[in-house]
């Protein structure tokens, strides 16, 4: 086997003919059956035509990125160096060698390198997989990747899957994953649920036709393999059937959980409800903050905790931090006053803006969520024909909970999966009404 291998990465504008707009290249020594990194080189590239809406918002990437970057030419003399006598590795690399020699090419240069494609290699060793691309498999074998479809980030996941390989002693000692998950659920039928691609999905797990848990996933990182994997030993043995409901976006599979969980109460979800607690805070009661359980909460949700300990430690640290000022603490469960929680933990429990609205879309339709006083109050779906329909919501305290935290995870986002507009009300002008029906099931 050579001594230096290339991984690469490339994302690309995908038109014809094919620009690069990022590059990724990592270099490897092999030293005493080891590979070490000895090199690094990341770049935006500058094409000769910006890309789509859909690539940018695939990969992240926005135009000010590419619009000062450097163009082809001047970093194709770093690139060819780097990866001379070097194996050039990459998952499904004949995409990304295609376009080196394309681009070199056209300055003239000839770029011969051997190669190594991760992709084939992985499905020759694990042909029972449902799913063999970049991402699933790092899921599978439990390897890092923050930000898929970005070019550092996708070399490093392939450098990963290349290094298992050259240690071949331990991959062939390693049992197929799926292999893992078939002993951990004997009963229920799995391959086709794991070639599920979409992101937003309920999880409904049946014992004997009756619905005992509910889950869902709500992003590409929250892979439904892995959900299966952290299911409790115990349980999974019994689990005769699992089946997938796919959503439209993740404020959608938030709504449809609460609405199942409403009308049938599975006996793991309601358990689990029991055995969790919460920190709730009340802006309306002098601003106080209560630990309970999360199956008796009425109030706003700071944060859920396995156990009343660890609740009650959380508050107990917010309520001697410096920053507490005026507040008057009361716990319904004690007697005694406290200083309570700080005006700065106030946004935890609400939303950025009083008036705004959430649009989610695909090249069929949109769907629409507006946000009233604070308060997620209706759903507007509109089709490819421009027709709409728009229903009212019911936000709970639960539901709240788990947007806010969504939208706030979202801030540092490189891809944003919606679009937001804040709704501005003219002076003396009363809010909008809609039109509604039922809320969505």
């Amino acid at each position: 086997m050579d001594s230096l291998f290339c991984v690469v990465d490339i994302e690309a504008t995908n038109t014809s003919p094919n620009y690069i707009i990022e590059i990724a290249l990592l270099v490897y020594k092999k030293d005493n059956q080891e590979l070490k990194l000895i090199d690094e080189f990341s770049s935006f590239i500058q094409p000769p035509l910006m890309p789509s809406s859909e690539i940018l918002n695939l990969t992240g990437i926005i135009k000010e990125d590419l619009v000062n970057a450097p163009q082809f030419y001047e970093v194709a003399e770093k690139i060819n160096w780097m990866t001379k006598n070097s194996t050039l590795i990459a998952h499904n690399v004949e995409f990304d060698y295609d376009i080196l020699k394309s681009h070199f090419e056209k300055l003239g240069i000839s770029f011969q390198r051997k190669t190594f494609c991760t992709l084939k290699k992985y499905q020759e060793l694990f042909p029972s997989l449902p799913k063999h691309d970049l991402n699933s498999l790092a899921q599978w074998f439990s390897i890092q990747l923050d930000f898929q479809h970005r070019a550092l980030d996708d070399a490093k996941a392939c450098a990963e899957l290349f290094k298992r390989f050259f240690d071949q002693e331990r991959l062939r000692q390693q049992p197929s994953p799926l292999h893992s998950l078939e002993q951990l659920f004997p009963k229920a039928s799995l391959l086709q649920l794991l070639r599920n691609t979409h992101p937003y999905n309920l999880i409904f797990y049946y014992q004997n036709e009756q619905l005992i848990f509910i889950d869902y996933t709500i992003s590409f990182s929250e892979n439904i393999h892995l959900k299966l994997k952290n299911f409790p030993k115990s349980l999974a043995k019994k689990i005769t059937q699992i089946s997938l409901l796919p959503c439209f976006d993740p404020i959608e599979t938030f709504l449809r959980y609460e609405s199942f969980y409403k009308e049938h109460k599975p006996l793991l979800n309601k358990t689990e409800r029991e055995q969790k607690w919460v920190l709730n805070f009340n802006p309306k009661k002098d601003h106080s903050l209560s630990v309970r359980k999360l199956s008796k909460s009425h109030m706003y949700i700071l944060q859920i905790f396995d156990s009343k300990t660890s609740a009650l430690s959380k508050k107990k640290k917010i309520l001697s931090s410096k920053e507490v000022q005026k507040y008057i603490y009361r716990d319904p469960l004690e007697t005694k006053e406290k200083p309570c929680l700080n005006k700065q933990l106030i946004p935890e429990t609400s939303y950025l803006h009083k008036d705004f609205i959430l649009e989610f879309k695909d090249s069929c339709s949109s769907r629409i969520y507006i946000f009233r006083s604070h308060k997620l109050r209706y759903f507007k779906h509109v089709n490819a024909q421009g027709d709409s329909k728009t229903q009212k919501i019911n936000e709970s305290f639960w539901l709240k909970h788990k947007l806010i935290h969504f939208l706030n995870s979202q801030k540092s986002a490189k891809v944003k999966l919606y679009n937001i507009k804040q709704l501005k009300k003219k002076h003396g002008q009363q809010p909008r009404k809609f039109h509604t029906s039922q809320s969505p099931s």
